[in-house]
């Protein structure tokens, strides 16, 4: 998957009605973040990045709740779609408002490019061998 946290350089003053209709965007960004949590939490989580510097990345931590073991195994390859996130891939024709529009097929290709390049960075067969 891909994301990037919403991000504004305007004061809530400077906002007009138009700018909160990117609320939406935020409330998707969170509940994807909400859900990789709770699958980090419920599944054996072999790979993935850091959540936040609060929770980590949950890798092989315990069983929550009534649970005596992980329910399924889980692993999270999420690729930065921020400007700074595309840069550090090298992937220059992407343009980062366009890769992040969930209803777009018309970077396709684009984000295919960000799929290759972040997968050469993360992706490894020793996460898989405990599937």
């Amino acid at each position: 998957t891909g994301s990037a946290a919403a991000v504004s350089d305007k004061t809530a003053n400077q906002m007009w009605l138009a700018d909160h209709l990117g609320v939406a965007g935020a409330l998707m960004y969170a509940a994807a973040r909400e859900q990789d949590l709770l699958c980090r939490a419920f599944g054996n989580c072999l790979a993935g990045p850091e959540l936040d510097r609060e929770v980590g990345s949950l890798h092989s931590c315990k069983p929550i709740g009534e649970a005596a073991k992980k329910l399924f195994t889980y692993v999270r390859y999420d690729a930065d779609l921020s400007p700074m996130g595309l840069a550090s891939l090298h992937v220059d024709q992407c343009k980062s408002k366009d890769v992040q529009q969930m209803d777009s097929i018309e970077f396709l290709d684009d984000l295919a490019e960000v799929g290759a390049k972040a997968a050469v960075k993360v992706v490894d067969a020793k996460h898989f061998a405990n599937f």
